[in-house]
């Protein structure tokens, strides 16, 4: 190699080595901690109503999270009876509780079936709630 390509190549390589050097890093994307809870509706007529992002509390319940759809400009309307420990929806938007056998408002928790009133059964950050209107299975 020439003499004067040897200086030219002594010269070019440490301008590189400092500029990759002193390069900023890339911030390492992390993720924000999960403080909501999902909240979604199926009509049962292929119609769902979702609420992707309900702020989550200490001590939430399944109750406080339909309190907040319905809150929601482009919420659920929902009736019920009874209170904590016995609290029960009867109707969601326009469709009431039919009875034994037949359709019903249904919840689960993560995939899990509701075990207690919604007054009661307490949330954790990130649970999905589902409501299916459909007959018992």
């Amino acid at each position: 190699m020439s003499t004067k390509k040897l200086v030219l190549l002594g010269l070019f390589l440490p301008i590189v080595y400092a500029s990759i050097s002193s390069a900023p890093a890339v911030a390492e994307e992390k993720e924000a901690p999960v403080s909501h809870v999902e909240l979604i509706f199926d009509f049962g007529d292929g119609t769902e109503k979702h609420f992707k992002r309900l702020a989550w509390r200490e001590k939430m319940t399944v109750f406080d999270a339909m309190r907040q759809a319905a809150a929601h400009p482009r919420g659920i309307s929902f009736k019920h009876q009874g209170k904590r420990d016995t609290l029960f929806v009867t109707q969601i938007d326009d469709l009431k509780n039919e009875g034994g056998g037949k359709r019903n408002w249904i919840y689960r928790v993560n995939g899990e079936l509701g075990d207690r009133s919604i007054g009661i059964k307490t949330l954790k950050v990130g649970d999905a709630i589902l409501w299916s209107f459909k007959p018992y299975q």
